[in-house]
């Protein structure tokens, strides 16, 4: 048997100091936001990881890197600023 209840709740630790349950829960989602900011930099840098043999390539070759892998790549660098939410970003489409 369940017994539905509050997930946080305010309590008094061993040294005094109170903690309520609003303060946990902005704590508590503070951290769950931190977690999706950094899969979405990991996300992003696996994908630039990706192209990185495309720049090495033109480098290497003393060729132009073409327009659409350098508006892709920097669109990957530009996705933590672009988007104020980590729910809410679309990733861009990789060149062929």
């Amino acid at each position: 048997k369940y017994v539905v209840g509050p997930i946080f709740t305010d309590y008094t630790d061993e040294d005094g100091v109170v903690h309520s349950a609003v303060e946990q829960e902005i704590e508590y989602k503070a951290r769950i936001d931190e977690q999706a900011a950094k899969s979405v930099r990991d996300q992003r840098d696996r994908l630039l990881s990706e192209t990185d043999w495309v720049v090495i390539k033109s480098k290497e070759t003393e060729t132009t890197l073409s327009t659409s892998f350098k508006t892709y790549r920097q669109a990957l660098r530009d996705i933590t600023d672009t988007y104020s939410s980590p729910n809410d970003v679309v990733w861009p489409t990789k060149p062929e």
